[in-house]
């Protein structure tokens, strides 16, 4: 995604999932627009405490033409009377003590009693009063929008960010397996947390900033483009305004850079979490194979990697600070030289330079949010990427919605293959499997058992061909009324890290204990639940690593008993017990495999000899079908395997 890409993808996140929080959005521009207002008003109002600078002699512009040698040998009473005394009459310029407008705001107050200005620019003790409260109300009113600002703006950024990780959730959900077969896990977890971590610490810190500080500038660049006009200062504010994009231009050019290093910055991050996580999940391998080290080795070369990258954007971002404070500071000392050579009073330059003082604060906070936005700007890109993502299977207008499973599952020519012009899996399968019939899939590894039970439960649709249940292909199906008829015991049992029970009820809402309970005893899950002191409170683990194979695979199968479904598929079932175990588990599916239709996948042929149907695959076409009678006295491939299971 280039670099446009990012930007809008950021802009495109938070219109999408800031827009049902308007309000709060609405909230905090309006407390940004009194902020900029209030900083107005407070500069306005600080006008008045420049004027006593006239009547300090040298302060008003160049030091006047008159001889110098009076000064020096006047007597010290003298040098006194000087002081009290106005500017001559003839600088009228410099005699002008305030604008139109303030004048005004003066001339209401001395006709309320409130203050005047004495001929001598002193100001009267009710002025100065008058003058500080107006400023108080300006600063009080500056510090309660910004606690609103900042509430209302922050509260968003953390809302925004729960909807995006509930929404990537929603969205990996709805994708088909095939796009999981085809992406590293570990990638998935770094954008669903480290990615949408950066965009909450992003937005959060400067969403509020971004707000408020553009109208603090345009405030403050309003009052001094007034106050220039009406002070005649025309010529400095124009050399301001040439000198402007001074300031702006590095911010941007650096601004790109951190972005750049950002978006590697997070793409190495993925693969260090994806390490983690691999190492975690095969974690006995490592210690079996004595492969510590060179784990360790090769996660350590990952992470400098990503470090080199951090500090290449950390250059970038503690740059901008000295960068913006250089140039701030020679833009203000030629700010003064202009006045200087222009002949403007201290009185005059020093509301220009309160102006940009409050405009030098929110234009240092923008460089620090252009960083912080360039960095979630590449963050947000990796995040719309997975959120734009769409492979899931397609769904029809008016699904149909099948409560209840009546007749027959056919597999009509059925062919499939996993990617677009890759090897074919499956070769022209047709079956058909009435109602209360178990079928076994038996063959060797890769000969596309586990393929077809997972087209019946549609986590993928067939390359040709069609599946139906009863009549309806499952392509026209309401895919979680198709599923709520199925129940599943698979090969690789998985468990929730939670209490016994939660897995056992997992999938069948509103579960009693009572019938937890009799679902364990038919799995022969009962008494090794019991022996322990927690009994079904007692917590599986990551991934039920605290139980034994044996027992997580019946956990699985009380999981589907209590279910209760239709139809079931056993995934090699039975493959984690031992013989004794075995022979007790297989008498408990018997009998609830009654009225029921099972297609069970098998190595162990014990299993499935009492199937109504076998068929034997090879490459992914049924080589052999019938029962365990009929295919034995075939003497074909089923009779090989039996003899070299049994003999």
């Amino acid at each position: 995604m280039s670099r446009f890409g990012h930007s809008s993808a950021l802009w495109r996140l938070l219109y999408t999932y800031g827009l049902p929080y308007r309000g709060h959005l609405a909230v905090g521009l309006i407390t940004g627009i009194l902020m900029g207002g209030t900083v107005f008003g407070i500069l306005r109002s600080s006008v008045v405490f420049f004027m006593p600078l006239d009547r300090v002699p040298g302060l008003v512009g160049k030091p006047a033409a008159t001889p110098a040698a009076p000064l020096a040998t006047a007597p010290p009473a003298a040098a006194v009377h000087t002081l009290a005394t106005p500017p001559a009459p003839a600088e009228s310029r410099d005699a002008k003590p305030v604008d139109g407008k303030l004048q005004r705001l003066l001339d209401w107050a001395e006709r309320l009693g409130l203050g005047h200005i004495e001929s001598d620019q002193r100001m009267s003790a009710r002025l100065v009063f008058l003058s500080v409260a107006i400023l108080l109300l300006f600063i009080g009113l500056r510090g309660v929008a910004t606690v609103v600002n900042q509430y209302c703006l922050r509260w968003l950024g953390a809302r925004i960010v729960v909807d995006v990780r509930q929404a990537l959730l929603e969205v990996l959900h709805r994708q088909s397996l095939s796009f999981f077969g085809r992406q590293d896990v570990g990638h998935l977890i770094s954008r669903c947390t480290y990615d949408t971590a950066r965009i909450e610490g992003g937005i959060a810190s400067s969403i509020a900033d971004l707000s408020a500080a553009p109208f603090a500038i345009l405030g403050a660049l309003f009052f001094a483009l007034q106050y220039a006009q009406a002070n005649r200062l025309n010529g400095p504010v124009l050399f301001f305004a040439l000198v402007a994009p001074v300031l702006i231009g590095p911010l941007l050019i650096m601004g790109r850079w951190v972005k750049r290093y950002s978006r590697r910055a997070l793409q190495r991050v993925a693969i260090l979490v994806s390490r983690f996580a691999e190492n975690l999940t095969c974690i006995r391998v490592v210690k079996a194979y004595n492969t510590e080290e060179q784990e360790q080795a090769r996660f350590r070369k990952e992470s400098e990697d990503y470090f080199a990258m951090v500090v290449k954007a950390i250059v970038v971002e503690v740059l901008m600070g000295p960068a913006l404070e250089l140039v701030s500071v020679l833009v203000v000392c030629l700010f003064v030289i202009v006045c200087y050579v222009q002949d403007v009073p201290v009185s005059r330059v020093f509301p220009m330079a309160l102006a940009g003082f409050f405009i030098y604060k929110p234009v240092k906070q923008l460089a620090k949010v252009t960083s912080t936005i360039q960095r979630t700007a590449a963050a947000a890109g990796r995040v719309m990427e997975l959120l734009d993502t769409d492979t899931s299977l397609p769904l029809p207008d008016h699904p149909v919605v099948i409560p209840e499973f009546r007749d027959r599952i056919i597999f009509d020519h059925v062919d499939f293959h996993y990617d677009a012009g890759g090897t074919q899996v499956l070769h022209d399968i047709c079956l058909t499997v009435p109602r209360g019939s178990v079928i076994a899939f038996v063959g060797e590894t890769g000969s596309g058992k586990t393929t077809i039970v997972n087209l019946l439960a549609r986590f993928y649709d067939p390359t040709a061909g069609r599946v139906l249940v009863d009549g309806h292909d499952l392509r026209d199906l309401d895919v979680k009324s198709l599923r709520r008829l199925i129940g599943f015991v698979t090969q690789e049992t998985l468990l929730f890290n939670d209490s016994i029970a939660h897995n056992i009820a997992y999938g069948t809402p509103g579960a009693t204990t009572a019938s937890v309970e009799d679902a364990a005893r038919k799995a022969n899950a009962h008494e090794f639940i019991v022996a322990e002191a927690k009994g079904y409170d007692r917590t599986v683990g990551d991934k039920g690593m605290l139980l034994s194979g044996g027992q997580r695979q019946r956990i699985a199968i009380a999981r589907a008993i209590l279910k209760n479904p239709p139809i079931l598929i056993l995934d090699e079932a039975t493959s984690a017990l031992d013989t004794a175990t075995e022979l007790l588990v297989q008498e408990a599916i018997n009998r609830v495999m009654a009225d029921r239709t099972v297609f069970a996948i098998a190595h162990r042929l014990s299993t499935v000899r009492h199937a109504n149907l076998i068929c034997v695959l090879d490459k992914g076409r049924i080589v052999e079908r019938g029962t365990h009678d009929e295919l034995y006295a075939q003497g074909g491939r089923y009779r090989r395997l039996c003899d070299l299971q049994f003999r």
